[in-house]
């Protein structure tokens, strides 16, 4: 695994590798590892969380070539412009009208005339600064 880009969260870590595939690890308590649902997700699971402290890859089929994460969300572009995100939405952080966890990958907007300059992290929203000087706030 050849490692292009990564990001850490509060407590997972988002890795991006040169052939656009995710990588993830850390707790998946908040559902920001995007591939463990919630009846695994939780700390009274049998075997521990051992087995997410080693980066595993997202089912996705898609390429991506931008990742970010947030305190308890994870965020990746795909080259078609997609942004896909996935983790904990109590303040509607992630972009969706509904609390519950998202444990697994989502769409988020289309963001396909934007390659994103910096991104900002605050606890409860997710700030990004495109090449064009448009800011997106995910709250």
């Amino acid at each position: 695994m050849l490692t292009f880009d990564f990001f850490p969260g509060s407590d997972h870590l988002v890795i991006l590798t040169e052939s656009g595939s995710i990588f993830t690890c850390g707790c998946p308590e908040q559902g920001q590892l995007g591939r463990v649902g919630p009846r695994n997700a939780t700390r009274e699971r049998r075997s521990g969380f051992g087995d997410f402290l080693v980066p595993v890859r997202l089912n996705l089929k898609k390429k991506f070539n931008q990742v970010w994460a947030s305190y308890y969300g994870t965020y990746a572009k795909t080259v078609d412009g997609l942004v896909y995100r996935c983790g904990l939405n109590n303040y509607f952080q992630l972009g969706m009208y509904n609390i519950q966890l998202c444990v697994y990958s989502a769409r988020a907007l289309d963001g396909s005339a934007y390659e994103f300059l910096k991104e900002r992290v605050q606890f409860t929203r997710e700030i990004a600064l495109s090449y064009c000087n448009i800011v997106f706030l995910f709250i």
